[in-house]
């Protein structure tokens, strides 16, 4: 939001904020990352506790027409222009996000993606 001349604020959902490594973190900016990657067509990123406490940022994608991204080549993506604390520490390539439509609209279920993302880390370690 511009707030005088030159000067701006930057604005986002405060529960959608993230905070990550001690920084607050606008998982939008993720997204926008992987939506770029020519075999992505949507992107979803919510933030969950690491191995250590710590928010970890997590990715779900949903794959182009034809396309098979792979999780580690989207996280090295997003590694090559993002700042460290911002990469997703996985990305998940899902079938469909899960969503909700409701009189705003259809919107992505953040808090299925975070269980999902719980049952992802727990099946690997």
């Amino acid at each position: 939001m511009l707030v005088d001349e030159g000067a701006f604020v930057y604005v986002c959902r405060r529960g959608d904020a993230l905070r990550l490594r001690g920084f607050l973190v606008d998982p939008a900016e993720i997204e926008r990352r992987l939506a770029a990657h020519e075999d992505v067509a949507t992107a979803k990123v919510v933030g969950v506790p690491g191995e250590d406490g710590a928010t970890t940022a997590v990715g779900f994608v949903v794959a182009r027409a034809g396309r098979a991204p792979v999780g580690e080549d989207l996280v090295a993506w997003c590694r090559a222009t993002l700042a460290g604390f911002k990469v997703p520490g996985a990305v998940h390539v899902v079938e469909a996000m899960p969503t909700t439509t409701g009189t705003n609209g259809t919107k992505i279920k953040a808090a299925e993606l975070r269980r999902w993302a719980t049952e992802r880390a727990l099946e690997k370690g």
